[in-house]
């Protein structure tokens, strides 16, 4: 499929469902092959079979926090995809509510997510 995307190879992570599968579905149709990954595996796979007809996908899924998921999402993608060269860092978690009122154990879920989670994936894609 011709495209603006027609030369890129990309990872989306937290895609299973949302922005995430949004953001896959428009680089499919513009032609890229995409590779899904997400916390929920099961979900992720069901999503790239849904998207399947739209073009090149495949699922994998990583805990964006975990060092050791984040490596092998990297290489698993290199080979599946023959290399990458759009990272799409979109897993995330919100915090809603009250600031006075979020516990703390979402506050550390938040940063492992939002901000640890980037991080690792680039390291690792870089």
């Amino acid at each position: 499929m011709a495209g603006r995307l027609a030369d890129r190879r990309a990872v989306i992570t937290g895609s299973a469902a949302g922005i995430g599968r949004a953001i896959a579905e428009a680089y499919l149709r513009e032609g890229a092959k995409v590779m899904i990954a997400d916390i929920d595996g099961r979900a992720a796979e069901r999503t790239a079979g849904e998207l399947a007809a739209m073009g090149a996908i495949s699922a994998m899924a990583c805990d964006v926090t975990s060092l050791e998921q984040t490596r092998a999402l990297a290489a698993e993608a290199g080979k599946r995809l023959g290399g990458v060269n759009v990272l799409v860092n979109n897993a995330g978690l919100s915090g809603r509510g009250l600031i006075t009122e979020i516990p703390e154990e979402r506050i550390d879920a938040l940063l492992a997510v939002n901000l640890k989670g980037v991080l690792l994936c680039a390291q690792a894609f870089a």
